[in-house]
Formats: C-alpha cells, sequence, structure tokens
C-alpha cells in the first residue's frame, strides 16, 4: 500500500504477479508431469488436478485485473482481489470439505460395500470361519503389507480365548469380542499361537496361572506392541502409551501391576476392535477382488498365516 501511495504501482503489481505465479505455476506442472494412476483410491490426482484447475483460473483472473487496471483501476482491482479470494478459499474447500466426502462416498471405504462374489454381504468375522477364505484373505493383506495385524488379531484372541479356558474353566469355540462373536477356521491344521498355547505347569494354582499369562501379555506386547518391534500393528499413540505403561516395565508388571483376572482376559481387547476395524477396510477391498484374483492369492501363497507365524515364535518359555 506504501508502494502505491508513493507511485510504485506498476512495481508492485509486477512483485505481486511473480510471487503469485510462481506457486502456481508449479502447482499445474506437478500435475502435467505426475503419473496419471488408474486407481485413484485416495483421489490423490483428482485433488492435484483440481487444485492446479483452480490456481490456473486465480491466475488468469489475476493477470486479467492486472491489465485492465491499468485502464479501470477499481475494476482491474477487483478481479485482482477475486483471483485471491478463488485461490486462498477454495483450494481449501477441495481438500478439507469435498474430498474427504468423496473417499466417504466410495463404497470399498465403507462397511456397506456389496459383495458382488457372494449371495448375501460377507461379514468379516464370518470370513474368519471358512478357512479358504481365511487364506486368501492373509495373502490379500501379505500383499497390502498389513498381515502382522491378522496375526497380531488371531493371538489376542487366542489369548483371552485360552486364559477363559485355563483360569475360569470356560471352553468355547466362539470369543465375543464387543458385538462380535469371533471363531477361526483354519482347516486340517489347527493353528495355535506358540507364544499362547504353553504348557501350565500347575492349572490349580490361580496365582501361579495369573503369573504364567501376565508373561504371555509380555511377549504378546513385545511382539506386536512395542515400539520398534518387528510385526508392530498401527495403534493410536494414546493406546500404545497405555500398553507402555503397563508392561514396558517388565519385572513391575509381573511383581507389581494389579490386575484381576477378569481385566486380563480383556487386556487387549481394545486392540482387537482396532485392527478388527483396520482389516474391515482390507476386506472390503478384497471382496472386490474377482475370481482370477482369488485364484491367484490362494496358488502363490497357501498358508501366509502359516508360515507368518511360525517362522517368528522363537520366544522364550514364559
Amino acid at each position: 500500500t506504501l508502494f502505491q501511495m508513493y507511485g510504485f504501482l506498476r512495481w508492485v503489481q509486477a512483485v505481486e504477479s511473480l510471487l503469485f505465479g510462481a506457486p502456481v505455476s508449479f502447482v499445474v506442472c506437478v500435475y502435467v508431469m505426475c503419473p496419471k494412476l488408474t486407481n485413484d483410491r485416495y483421489l490423490f490426482l483428482f485433488e492435484v488436478k483440481y487444485t492446479a484447475v483452480i490456481y490456473f483460473v486465480s491466475l488468469f483472473l489475476h493477470g486479467f485485473g492486472t491489465i485492465l487496471s491499468l485502464f479501470y483501476f477499481l475494476v482491474g482491482e477487483t478481479f485482482v482481489i477475486w483471483a485471491a479470494w478463488i485461490a486462498l478459499s477454495w483450494v481449501s474447500v477441495l481438500s478439507t470439505l469435498w474430498i474427504p466426502k468423496q473417499i466417504l462416498l466410495k463404497l470399498e471405504w465403507t462397511d456397506a460395500a456389496p459383495n458382488e462374489n457372494s449371495e448375501h454381504d460377507e461379514k468379516l468375522f464370518e470370513m474368519f470361519t471358512r478357512h479358504h477364505r481365511l487364506d486368501a484373505f492373509a495373502s490379500h493383506l501379505n500383499c497390502e503389507f498389513a498381515l502382522e495385524n491378522l496375526l497380531a488379531f488371531i493371538e489376542f484372541v487366542q489369548f483371552k480365548q485360552h486364559f477363559k479356558a485355563t483360569y475360569f474353566g470356560q471352553y468355547e469355540d466362539t470369543v465375543q469380542l464387543h458385538s462380535y462373536h469371533i471363531r477361526f477356521d483354519f482347516g486340517e491344521q489347527p493353528l495355535q499361537s506358540e507364544i499362547v498355547y504353553r504348557s501350565v505347569h500347575d492349572e490349580t494354582n490361580k496365582p501361579r496361572l495369573m503369573e504364567h499369562f501376565k508373561k504371555i501379555a509380555v511377549l504378546l506386547y513385545n511382539r506386536y506392541i512395542r515400539e520398534g518391534s518387528e510385526l508392530e500393528v498401527n495403534i493410536s499413540s494414546e493406546q500404545r502409551m497405555r500398553y507402555n505403561l503397563l508392561m514396558q516395565n517388565e519385572a513391575q508388571w509381573l511383581s507389581e501391576a494389579e490386575i484381576s483376572a477378569e481385566e486380563l482376559s480383556c487386556l487387549f481387547d481394545e486392540v482387537c476392535l482396532e485392527l478388527y476395524r483396520l482389516m474391515n477396510y482390507a476386506f472390503q477391498r478384497f471382496k472386490k477382488c474377482d475370481d482370477k484374483v482369488l485364484d491367484a492369492l490362494q496358488s502363490t501363497c497357501v498358508s501366509s498365516i502359516s508360515y507368518a507365524s511360525s517362522s517368528d515364535c522363537a520366544s522364550p518359555d514364559p
């Protein structure tokens, strides 16, 4: 404004055009040079494309207003202000409101995604009871680099099931997890966690049983929840912090931590629900695979669960 008052209007307009045009030109170049995605699931290319369009329109209005201000100053400056308003507000609306809305509307990101391969809408917990589908889904997760979610979910559920059977004498085929009833079918060779199903010397000694399962809980924590673990699962920082406070100090967890048998049986329920939610997103994409893709998954990686589970179970006996 001060430069304009002292007669440097043309210089001010030139600097404004340069500062405004440089980032706009950069975004347009990024879109032109960006490889065109065949499956823009996250709408990245869509966002870059329309951001470039908005910036290009605003740049055009800015240039038009700058030229027009040479003859009609107020009208030209109005176009310049419109250009700045479009560039600053429309892009924000696109990235914060429109894009998230479109992602949520895509069926593959919702629980209501239809399954074209079956007569009814198959649920994730139903798929666990069909070992051929479970093997194929494990291979699908392996391709998405998320197999650890399924491995952790299985071992946490088996921990709950085995503890209730050993400590309370409640032998059940299914495990209730919130509103879900979880049961696994691993085919002819039942898969049992080598960490969870370790021999117990005296099942009648309740304090020894509690210590035994607290040691198992630490092994599962070190395998899936501890930061930097080989099979670290993706959970919130708040959840991870709570488990760190409980079990990061193993000696304190085993000797001083006060926890009831009911609480111990539900120790990993919160993580299981989060893993179930993450796997459900992958399951909606898995259900869209055609028969050829499913056959390829089953033939190339027949037992992803068994291989991954047995290849990393060399943990000390609790």
